[in-house]
């Protein structure tokens, strides 16, 4: 991912790569902060995300109301304080998960914004990857064969079909564009959605019984 994001072979500036909940890892956070790109995560459980109370006492934020839970256990972070703020170089159990939150994850419950944004541009991803599913047809795109080779050539023509469906959708794209009509209509904005990752304009009826004649 990261290796994509610093080298994808475009003019584009990359500002941010969406994940879903399971690209949402410490590691990854933290390299692509310091590589100046934004990693924001779709958090499948936030509707089950709670927050841990400072003391027993009645919680007095109403606003939080469900969010809250228990309370924290001071004891046991006094007890396991020390093996968990040894020194960076030492191997150990506090170095492989790190106890501070990343302030992506402290902004997603507060900012519906933020989160309508994740999910739009991984809806763009999720589109495209129904659109892997159509053109890589039989078995529901799943590589089939007895051995690797078999493997590798489906996936380089599937990798070539996506090539090809791109480079058409792109030149459909700078051709409507330079139509005064549209050129006057489209707002900053919206030049910043257009994505070239669409299959709308497929007769798969017609792709299909191509290859099937072939």
């Amino acid at each position: 991912m990261i290796e994509s994001l610093l080298r994808h072979c475009t003019d584009a500036e990359i500002e941010s790569n969406y994940v879903d909940t399971h690209g949402a890892s410490v590691v990854g956070l933290a390299f692509t902060e310091l590589l100046n790109f934004r990693l924001p995560p779709r958090l499948k459980n936030i509707g089950s995300i709670r927050l841990y109370r400072p003391d027993d006492d009645p919680p007095g934020w109403p606003a939080l109301g469900g969010s809250l839970t228990r309370s924290i256990k001071w004891d046991l972070i006094a007890q396991q304080y020390d093996q968990r703020t040894q020194a960076p170089h030492l191997p150990g159990p506090g170095r492989t998960r790190p106890g501070r939150a990343h302030h992506l994850r402290l902004r997603l419950p507060a900012s519906p914004d933020l989160r309508r944004e994740i999910h739009s541009g991984l809806q763009v991803v999720e589109n495209w990857n129904s659109a892997n599913t159509v053109i890589h047809y039989g078995k529901d795109g799943a590589l089939t064969g007895a051995d690797k080779e078999h493997a590798e050539t489906s996936m380089l023509t599937l990798h070539l079909l996506q090539s090809a469906l791109v480079h058409v959708n792109t030149l459909l794209l700078q051709q409507a564009l330079a139509e005064p009509e549209w050129a006057g209509r489209l707002t900053a904005e919206d030049r910043r959605a257009l994505t070239a990752l669409f299959w709308s304009n497929i007769n798969l009826a017609v792709s299909l019984g191509a290859m099937r004649l072939r």
